[in-house]
């Protein structure tokens, strides 16, 4: 922890938990994610990690310090199904409605939203799986779209987008939509 961090026994004891909780968190995530990689990539699809641990490794001297409990995952519309599929064969569950590629109530389901969430059954890390940003009718899409365009990963990078001013434009606009 910081220097500066609080001194008081307790408060210091949670802050130390919290860190290590936040460690152990996030390389199982690293863990997941390179597990993503290699499935996506085998299979053509293209992903990117567009906030949480790359941005936390970019923006922090240490990542750890910055709380996070979930993968936010954004693939092309067209590889949306076969992208929540392969999650499925990983051993990702879905916490309510199931997927099936042949399953014509999954594919109307599907075609209305814009992103699902997955569970790893191992870790317990939920994912969410993206088709796109934000709603089609904000019109803000195209403002971040050559910072946010999903991309086929190689040689075990994760793709993300690259630190910057879209970036911190869209992580306030999604931040904003989610009622966060």
């Amino acid at each position: 922890l910081p220097a500066d961090a609080p001194t008081e026994t307790s408060d210091r004891r949670l802050l130390e938990d919290a860190y290590r909780a936040n460690q152990t968190h996030q390389k199982l995530s690293l863990l997941l994610l390179t597990k993503l990689e290699k499935s996506f990539s085998n299979a053509g699809v293209r992903w990117l990690d567009f906030k949480g641990l790359p941005q936390a490794r970019a923006l922090y001297t240490d990542a750890a310090v910055r709380a996070s409990r979930d993968i936010d995952i954004l693939v092309d519309g067209a590889n949306f199904l076969e992208a929540a599929n392969l999650m499925l064969a990983n051993g990702f569950v879905r916490p309510s409605l199931p997927i099936s590629s042949t399953s014509l109530v999954s594919k109307a389901a599907i075609a209305l939203v814009r992103d699902i969430g997955l569970v790893d059954s191992t870790t317990r890390i939920f994912v969410e799986l993206h088709r796109q940003l934000l709603s089609p009718d904000r019109g803000i899409e195209s403002l971040v779209a050559d910072a946010f365009r999903p991309r086929l990963a190689s040689g075990g990078e994760i793709p993300a987008p690259p630190v910057s001013a879209e970036l911190a434009f869209y992580l306030l606009l999604h931040g904003a939509t989610s009622l966060w």
